[in-house]
C-alpha cells in the first residue's frame, strides 16, 4: 500500500475532503484503492459518518457495492453504526440492501441486532429482504429475538411477509431464542403475534421448555393463557 493509498484512507475516515480531493484529482486510480482489509476509501469515509466525503468519492466513480475481505460493504457499515443520513444516502446512490457478507448476513441484519428501527425501516424502503437466511439459516427476526429490541420487532412484525416461525440450523424459531435469551417482553410480543407455542427444534423442545428460569416461564404462561381465551 502506498503513502498515498494510507493517506487518502485517512482522510476519508477523518472527514477532511480537502485532502481526499486533492488526492484524488492527483490520481483517479486512488478512489478505489484498498488497503490490507480491501476497504476502500468510501467504507472509511462511512465507517467514520462523513457524507460529504462519501459523496465526493461516488460523484467520483466510488464503487457504492465494494466489499471487504470479511464481505462488509458501505452500506453494511452505515447500518450497523447506526447512522440514517448515510444508510439513505447510499441507498439512494445504488447501495445494494440484499448484499450478503462472507456469513450471509445483509445490512438488514446488522440494523436489526443493534436495534435500530429507523436503519431497518429505511433498509426495507430500499428494498432489503426480510425472510433473507444467514448462514446459521437465521434470519434478522432471529437477530432481534437475540438482542431484544422491541421497537425493531414491532416494525418487523407489522410486514405482511415476515416469517414468524423461521427455523435456524438447530431448529429454533425466534420465539425459541427469545425465551433461551430471557427476552419476556419479546417473546410475548411474537406470542401475541400468532407464534408457534408447539414448534419443536431439532432437540425436540418447545420454545416454553428454554425458559432460563421460573418467573419468565409463569409470566409467558400467563400470556399464552390471556391469548387463548381471546
Amino acid at each position: 500500500m502506498t503513502q498515498q493509498q494510507q493517506t487518502i484512507h485517512a482522510a476519508a475516515y477523518a472527514g477532511a475532503l480537502a485532502t481526499v480531493r486533492t488526492l484524488a484529482n492527483s490520481s483517479t486510480n486512488l478512489i478505489n484503492s484498498v488497503d490490507e482489509d480491501l476497504r476502500t476509501p468510501l467504507h472509511w469515509a462511512v465507517s467514520g459518518k462523513h457524507i460529504p466525503v462519501a459523496e465526493f468519492l461516488l460523484e467520483n466513480g466510488a464503487a457504492v457495492n465494494a466489499q471487504d475481505d470479511a464481505g462488509w460493504s458501505p452500506l453494511m457499515i452505515a447500518a450497523s453504526v447506526g447512522s440514517a443520513p448515510l444508510t439513505d444516502f447510499l441507498i439512494q446512490n445504488a447501495a445494494d440492501p440484499n448484499l450478503p457478507n462472507e456469513n450471509k448476513q445483509t445490512p438488514l441484519f446488522y440494523a436489526a441486532s443493534k436495534g435500530f428501527p429507523d436503519i431497518c425501516s429505511l433498509l426495507i424502503s430500499g428494498g432489503a429482504k426480510v425472510n433473507v437466511r444467514d448462514k446459521l439459516n437465521q434470519t434478522a427476526l432471529h437477530r432481534v429475538a437475540a438482542k431484544g429490541s422491541i421497537p425493531v420487532l414491532t416494525l418487523l412484525l407489522a410486514l405482511e411477509n415476515i416469517n414468524l416461525d423461521t427455523q435456524d440450523r438447530a431448529g429454533n424459531a425466534p420465539l425459541h431464542i427469545a425465551i433461551e435469551n430471557g427476552h419476556a417482553e419479546i417473546a410475548r410480543v411474537l406470542i401475541e403475534a400468532g407464534a408457534d407455542l408447539d414448534l419443536q427444534n431439532e432437540e425436540k423442545q418447545l420454545p416454553l421448555s428454554l425458559a432460563p428460569d421460573v418467573h419468565i416461564k409463569k409470566f409467558l404462561q400467563r400470556i399464552i393463557e390471556s391469548t387463548q381465551n381471546r
